[in-house]
C-alpha cells in the first residue's frame, strides 16, 4: 500500500533504482548475482550498471553513505548496510525532493502561486511542471478530488482530508515529522 500510494511522486529512474535496491536488500546476505537481477527485474546489463552507479551517487548526494554502500563486482552486487535504515529512507528522500510532492504539498498548504514561480524556484522548465501537474490531476481525480485552474483542491472535505492524511502518513510515518 505504502509504496504504491506514493509511487506517482517519483519518476521512472527513481522507481527503477528503488526496485533494484529493494531486490538486493531482500536477498540472502544482501548479495545477488548480476544475471539474476537482470532476469528478475527484466533490465539490461547496461541499465543495471547505470542504476547501480546512480544509486551510489545518490547515497553520497543525500549523505546516507553511513547507512548504505553498494559494491559491484563482475558477477554480483552487494548492499552493505549498518542496519539502521532500509530502502524506505531513500524512497522518502526521493519523494521529498520530487517536483510532484513539492507541488502538491504547496497546493495543500495554499502556497503554490503559479507554474512560472514554482519552475523558477525549483530550477525546472514550465513544461516539466505542467507534466507533473497533469499527472497529479489524474492521481487526484482517481480519488474523487479535482484540481481547479487556480490550483485549489475541489471535492468533498472527507475525501480531501483522507487523501492527504494517507499521503502524509505514508510519507512521514517513522521517518520525519
Amino acid at each position: 500500500m505504502e509504496g504504491e500510494f506514493l509511487e506517482h511522486f517519483i519518476d521512472k529512474l527513481e522507481s527503477r533504482k528503488l526496485a533494484v535496491l529493494k531486490y538486493i536488500e531482500d536477498s540472502y546476505q544482501q548479495k545477488v548475482s548480476i544475471l539474476r537481477i537482470e532476469k528478475e527485474l527484466n533490465i539490461s546489463s547496461f541499465v543495471l550498471a547505470s542504476v547501480v552507479e546512480s544509486l551510489a551517487l545518490d547515497f553520497e548526494t543525500y549523505d546516507i553513505t553511513s547507512y548504505f554502500q553498494i559494491k559491484k563486482s563482475d558477477t554480483e552486487i552487494q548492499l552493505i548496510t549498518n542496519g539502521e535504515a532500509n530502502s524506505k529512507l531513500l524512497m522518502h528522500i526521493y519523494i521529498m525532493e520530487s517536483p510532484a510532492f513539492k507541488i502538491l504539498d504547496q497546493i495543500f498548504h495554499g502556497t503554490f502561486v503559479n507554474v512560472m514561480d514554482f519552475a523558477e524556484a525549483n530550477f525546472l522548465s514550465r513544461a516539466g511542471v505542467y507534466k507533473w501537474i497533469k499527472k497529479l490531476k489524474e492521481e487526484l481525480r482517481s480519488h474523487g478530488i479535482h484540481l481547479s485552474s487556480k490550483f485549489q483542491l475541489v471535492g468533498s472535505e472527507p475525501k480531501i482530508r483522507g487523501y492527504f492524511f494517507n499521503m502524509y502518513y505514508c510519507l512521514f510515518n517513522q521517518m520525519d515529522y
